[in-house]
């Protein structure tokens, strides 16, 4: 039964749930309706802290050299999605100096290429990198990686940071899209 990578799937649902939310925001501007940007920079910070500081980092340093042990090949898909990351950072970093300047055509133009590559981005590894490391790891090997992923989350972010981004999560899911 996989472990590591079930993880990485359960964050990828944490993930993809916040940018349907942008993407629900995005769709209202695009409609004409003028969404209040409020949550944008708490969304922003919890992209900054768990999606590009800690989900990233369990991928660069446990799961992506794990999967390149068994195929050399993968390497031009890791490439792929390690510069997906990098893009990811500095798309962050724009939207975040979008934000703390008040420009807000920039934050809908950089938050809807954010949603753009993230949601392809997750795409692609829940429906090609992650069934192809189900087929390379043993159970063991699932078990140890999946004890490597809790070290770098314990290394990365604090127990009490990790729950307070729960409820975090969980009052923008309530308040964007009730009933999920």
């Amino acid at each position: 039964m996989p472990e590591a990578t079930d993880v990485i799937r359960r964050e990828h649902a944490t993930i993809r749930i916040i940018i349907r939310i942008l993407d629900e925001l995005l769709a209202r501007h695009k409609a004409g309706e003028a969404p209040s940007i409020a949550d944008i920079p708490q969304m922003v910070t919890f992209f900054i802290r768990f999606g590009d500081g800690l989900h990233h980092a369990k991928e660069e340093q446990v799961l992506f050299p794990a999967i390149l042990r068994h195929d050399q090949n993968s390497i031009t898909l890791l490439d792929r999605l390690l510069t997906d990351h990098q893009q990811d950072h500095l798309i962050l970093s724009t939207l975040e100096h979008a934000l703390s300047r008040g420009d807000h055509a920039a934050v809908w133009a950089t938050m809807w290429s954010y949603v753009t590559l993230m949601a392809a981005h997750v795409e692609l590894e829940d429906n090609l990198l992650l069934p192809t490391a189900d087929t390379y790891f043993t159970e063991e090997e699932q078990a140890e990686l999946a004890g490597l992923l809790a070290t770098v989350e314990r290394e990365r972010m604090p127990e009490l940071e990790r729950k307070s981004w729960a409820v975090r999560c969980d009052e923008l899911i309530a308040r964007y899209l009730p009933g999920q």
